[in-house]
């Protein structure tokens, strides 16, 4: 579970996927879950893969708190070898399912995620990649398998749905970066583009969920009502103890995915149940 992050980023791309194929206004079928279990496993593949490559040099950091679990001595390299061959056989085969599209934007995903985080070709060094700043990439596609799993063509939900996925991916990367001790100037620029990002990702928010209404406005209260409950508790808390409320920090990026994420499950499982129950 440590080795594939199960509770970062399962929620993330559950987002992200769901999203994706809310937007292609199809009503869902067998391919959703082909291309939902397919972008769960890229995102585990992106972990393993990051940690393999990483593992020589994250084993001489001294730390308590170890992410990487291969050079923690948790799990052994073949192993985690072993497991990587596994799970890109089987993404493989779950792109393919629904037709060709979504297995050349699988592979070219899969393509994107080895060519990245090879160690040898340095490209950790001009992208620092160990802050992953390249996860709107990966997320964006994860959005458009979403809708081209059950659409031929992607229409205006999707392209916009993607648009605001890449913005908040950008958003949270840049604001990740400016917590690193960057320079005044360099950490001023951080600040205007993510606030730019930020704005964008707030105007196409507000089209797609209240102007465009791609969800139900129920779906929409109940996520907002998910995410209320994760973050008000925590939030009352610092106040009794008299501590500034950390709504820049992991709280609120944590909140809204889950939320979102429980919020288009039940947008798709309520009209599975219903029907069952009408039959």
């Amino acid at each position: 579970m440590k080795l594939l992050r199960l509770k970062t980023g399962l929620a993330v791309t559950l987002f992200a996927s769901l999203l994706g194929v809310a937007a292609s206004q199809v009503t869902p079928n067998w391919k959703m879950l082909c291309i939902i279990l397919a972008n769960i496993f890229s995102s585990w593949i992106l972990f393993l893969f990051r940690d393999w490559q990483y593992a020589p040099q994250d084993i001489s950091i001294q730390a308590d708190d170890m992410q990487n679990p291969i050079a923690a001595g948790i799990i052994k390299l073949n192993t985690a070898k072993l497991l990587l061959l596994v799970l890109v056989g089987i993404t493989i085969t779950l792109y393919a399912i629904p037709g060709t599209k979504t297995l050349i934007t699988g592979l070219a995903l899969l393509a994107i995620i080895f060519i990245l985080n090879w160690r040898k070709l340095g490209l950790q060094k001009i992208f620092h990649l160990k802050t992953s700043p390249y996860n709107w990439l990966v997320n964006a596609f994860f959005c458009l398998l979403g809708s081209l799993g059950l659409a031929d063509e992607l229409n205006q939900f999707s392209m916009l749905a993607i648009a605001f996925v890449v913005l908040i991916m950008l958003y949270i990367s840049l604001i990740d970066q400016a917590r690193q001790g960057k320079s005044a100037r360099t950490l001023r620029r951080l600040n205007i583009i993510s606030a730019i990002c930020l704005s964008l990702a707030s105007i196409i928010g507000i089209m797609l969920f209240i102007i465009f209404e791609l969800l139900p406005y129920w779906v929409t209260g109940l996520s907002l009502i998910l995410m209320a409950i994760m973050v008000v508790p925590q939030t009352l808390e610092r106040f009794r103890a008299k501590e500034k409320p950390l709504f820049e920090n992991d709280l609120l990026r944590v909140a809204f995915f889950r939320s979102g994420a429980l919020g288009l499950m039940v947008h798709f499982l309520v009209p599975l149940i219903y029907s069952l129950f009408i039959k």
